[in-house]
């Protein structure tokens, strides 16, 4: 049977992408080695899997309420003003937590846009009657007037939007603070879960896997000749830049932290040893994805049919062992 899949991989190797360094003729039989293609020059490349996702993997969660990202960036074109400090066309997420400065350019760039714009300021306080109204009327409680308090509680969504608009106008100080309180508090908790992946068994058998991994290098060389490692690309149609974390649940190799913004960022090679590389191929791993918003682009659309795409290859240095 090892023949016959010895057979197999030979002509899949002759229609492969390989590097020039394989060379079938240079076959090592020796009984120290065991009969091995190649030197320890040569390399060999595979596409290995390719994994795509939608926007509707990316979500946030509120009170146990699952919220997709299409509503989140909705609300965050709302909360933002229609000019953003310094003419740029994209917001600094990590910067909303981390530098209040910055947070405060755009929040006072909204309450400017608020005071004289009464179609930002319908939208905002409409968005504000439909989500965050009892957060809003916990504030008000001993500073307006309770007849108003009460009115306010018993209106649909439409009618609180406009008298909160019309509040706003009448008592500003209060009602642009409590609403900049509410925004801030919204745009500093712009966060995803961890995105999962189940990964399904691949199609190698195991004639083809022993012959990639039988003379790997143990883990304690540093430099080695004869390793395995997986690399490929992230190709993303979204327009947000995502710093990514991502891991194989049940395997201890690192993949580092990976930009990906819109378009294709590499996966920089990582080691896999014998085990790992089992686990991946048939163990039925699951592909972790802790993603940070870094960076949002707020004249673009996001739209059900946008994904992002991982690509995966393989790639062999040294020699095969037959």
């Amino acid at each position: 049977m090892k023949q016959f899949a010895i057979l197999l991989f030979m002509c899949f190797f002759a229609v492969s992408c390989i590097d020039n360094e394989y060379d079938l003729s240079n076959v090592d039989a020796s009984e120290e080695s065991g009969m091995v293609i190649g030197n320890d020059q040569s390399e060999f490349k595979m596409p290995l899997a390719t994994i795509n996702f939608s926007v509707a993997s990316f979500n946030q969660y509120d009170d146990g309420s699952e919220v997709s990202i299409m509503d989140l960036v909705d609300e965050v074109k709302i909360w933002l003003p229609s000019q953003l400090p310094g003419g740029v066309n994209y917001i600094e997420i990590e910067k909303l937590t981390n530098d209040s400065d910055y947070l405060s350019s755009i929040l006072f760039a909204l309450k400017d846009e608020m005071d004289v714009s009464e179609q930002k300021r319908d939208e905002v306080c409409l968005l504000v009657a439909k989500r965050y109204r009892a957060e809003l009327l916990y504030m008000m409680d001993g500073v307006v007037p309770q007849l108003v308090i009460n009115r306010l509680e018993s209106l649909s969504d439409e009618e609180a939007g406009a008298l909160i608009s019309t509040l706003y106008v009448t008592y500003n100080d209060f009602f642009s603070s409590a609403i900049l309180l509410i925004s801030a508090d919204f745009l500093t908790d712009l966060e995803f879960e961890d995105i999962e992946i189940d990964i399904p068994d691949m199609d190698i058998s195991e004639d083809i896997y022993s012959m990639l991994a039988d003379n790997l290098d143990p883990p304690t060389v540093a430099n080695p000749v004869n390793a395995i490692y997986l690399y490929g690309s992230i190709e993303s149609q979204l327009p947000i830049t995502l710093t990514a974390y991502p891991y194989l649940s049940g395997l201890t190799v690192n993949f580092g932290d990976i930009a990906i913004s819109k378009g294709i960022s590499p996966i920089n090679d990582v080691r896999f040893y014998e085990n790992d590389l089992y686990t991946l191929i048939y163990g039925g791993s699951k592909l972790v994805i802790p993603v940070v918003w870094e960076r949002f682009y707020v004249d673009e659309e996001i739209t059900e049919d946008q994904q992002v795409s991982i690509n995966l290859k393989l790639r062999k240095t040294g020699g095969l062992k037959l």
